[in-house]
Formats: structure tokens, C-alpha cells, sequence
């Protein structure tokens, strides 16, 4: 394959009859990155991910696939691209191999490729116990891995997946991301889910929208490296106002970010460094009270959410 697949999204812009809308979205997505889309309900994530099926056009600007515009090269760009829409719509009285062979024929896979294509496919989506099998009559782990074989079955450079563990259990939620990774090589793929266990386990970008912009744009392999090396404390110090205590507590030594949420200022403090005396003596000499001194352990999760926070 090998094929390059780049996105570059300029100054979209889309108003919907819902609630959402996308408001001059930038962004560029290289080759082989695999990006996850979160954010609350109505930010905007299926409108975008709407634009980039061609599902929706905009009202500004544009989306170019390897620097063309995908919306005046539409079939060519959709022979390009593997959508698995949350629904994972399946023909369900059909046996597998009957339905991957039909999307392939839709997808035009020559004839002479078709019956490789199609063994492949069962072979790589782990469908070879149930090639035979009427597709109704299968767990929705086994349904969701024929829908991604369904999207993977011309070969195509570039995947977009919406939610693709959405109602499944935790067994099932894990062999799907094992499948994506498995079949992530070489491929640019676009995920949008509301589990935080998809984007961190298979995405190495987050891009994060709210009220149709987005507000993140995070490398998660620097979140990594941060979380190794860091340790947050969650502080609460009365009686000075929070936002003036921040300016004292980033002077510690070993502090390198202060940020408040909630009630609490959570200190991030690089592993080595043991901020407990420094805080104790601030705090004598200026009067104040701690009233929590709590260490968080610097997960991903936890550094995740600190970062969408603000």
C-alpha cells in the first residue's frame, strides 16, 4: 500500500439545523498519524466527521485530500477513504464472506483481486470461525469486525471511524482496538469516541472541540513523557484567594505548572523533587493553612483531563 494519505482542513465552516456547527476548523493530519476527535455532546465532532465523509458540504472553506479538494474530486477521494459509521450498518442475512465479497464488488476491487481481497480481509479481521455464518446470528464484537472489514476491504489509505467500540463490553471494546492497531500500519485514520480508553491506547494526536473550534491539539506521546516524569498534588490553601496563592506556589522549586480547578490548585511538580517542606514554610511565613496536600498520581487519564480542563 504505502500510499499517502494527507488531510489538510481550511477555514471550515458549517451551520447545521441541529445544535452543532463548526466554526474555521484549521488543521493539518499527516500521513500515517492516527487522530482522535473528542469533545461534549453537540461540539461539533459528527459534523466534522460529516464533512470529511462528504456526507455534508460546508459553507466555508475546505478540506484537501493530498492537495486536492475532496469536494470536486469526490469519487476519487471515496475510493480513497474507509468509513465505519457508528450504526455499522451489515446486510444481516447474509453470511460474511457473501457480504465482504458484495461491499469489495461496491467498492470496485477488480474480479481478479476479489477472492484475495476477500480471504485477507477475514484473515486480518479475525472472521475465519464465522466466514459462514449468517451475520445476524453473531456477537456484536464479531458484527463491528465485519464492519471494519467491510471499511478496510479495498484497501484504502485513509480510515474514519465513528465510536468504533460504542456498545460493546469490555472483552469486545479490546479486540477492536487491538484489530485497528493491527491494521493501523501505514494507514491514516480519523477516530471519534467518547472512550477515553480509544483515544489513549490507539491515538498518538488529540484534538479536542468544543462549541464547534477546536480548543486541544495534543501530541499524546509528550503526555506520556510527562506523566513519567511528573507528579501532580491536588492543594487546597486558605485563606488567600486562589488565584494569588498561584503566583507564590509556581516559585516553588520543582513546580512547574500551578492551575487551578474546582476548589483545588493542582500542582505539577517534576518526580525528583518533594515539594511537602517548601509548601509548609511558604505557608508558615505568610499565615496561610493547608487545608489538602493530596499527590495524584500523574496518569494519562489524569493529565488528560487537566489539559482539556483548561
Amino acid at each position: 500500500m504505502g500510499m499517502q494519505a494527507e488531510i489538510q482542513i481550511k477555514n471550515i465552516a458549517k451551520a447545521s439545523k441541529g445544535l452543532s456547527e463548526i466554526k474555521n476548523i484549521n488543521l493539518d493530519i499527516h500521513s500515517g498519524e492516527i487522530i482522535g476527535f473528542i469533545g461534549p455532546d453537540g461540539s461539533g465532532k459528527t459534523l466534522l466527521m460529516n464533512l470529511l465523509t462528504t456526507y455534508t458540504t460546508p459553507d466555508n472553506g475546505s478540506i484537501l485530500f493530498n492537495s486536492k479538494n475532496i469536494y470536486n474530486n469526490t469519487e476519487e477521494y471515496k475510493q480513497n477513504i474507509g468509513y465505519l459509521p457508528r450504526t455499522n450498518p451489515l446486510f444481516e442475512n447474509m453470511t460474511v464472506s457473501d457480504f465482504l465479497k458484495l461491499m469489495a464488488k461496491f467498492s470496485k476491487v477488480p474480479q481478479y483481486l476479489l477472492p484475495t481481497r476477500v480471504i485477507d480481509t477475514i484473515r486480518t479481521c479475525q472472521l475465519d470461525s464465522v466466514k459462514n455464518s449468517i451475520i445476524r446470528t453473531l456477537s456484536k464484537g464479531a458484527k463491528r469486525r465485519v464492519g471494519i472489514g467491510h471499511t478496510i476491504i479495498h484497501n484504502p489509505p485513509l480510515l474514519l471511524l465513528d465510536q468504533p467500540t460504542a456498545e460493546l463490553d469490555p472483552n469486545q471494546a479490546r479486540n477492536i482496538r487491538n484489530l485497528i492497531k493491527s491494521i493501523s500500519k501505514e494507514r491514516t485514520i480519523i477516530i471519534y469516541s467518547q472512550s477515553l480508553d480509544d483515544i489513549i491506547e490507539l491515538c498518538s494526536r488529540i484534538i479536542y472541540i468544543k462549541k464547534g473550534e477546536i480548543v486541544a491539539d495534543i501530541n499524546v506521546k509528550e503526555l506520556l513523557q510527562h506523566s513519567e516524569e511528573n507528579t501532580i498534588y491536588k492543594v487546597q490553601i486558605a485563606p488567600i484567594p486562589q488565584i494569588k496563592a498561584i503566583e507564590e506556589l509556581e516559585c516553588i522549586e520543582g513546580v512547574e505548572k500551578a492551575e487551578i480547578y474546582s476548589e483545588y490548585i493542582y500542582l505539577h511538580c517534576h518526580k525528583d523533587v518533594k515539594i511537602q517542606e517548601q509548601l509548609f514554610h511558604l505557608c508558615g511565613i505568610n499565615g496561610w493553612y493547608i487545608n489538602c496536600l493530596t499527590p495524584i498520581e500523574a496518569t494519562i487519564e489524569e493529565l488528560l483531563k487537566r489539559q482539556l480542563i483548561n
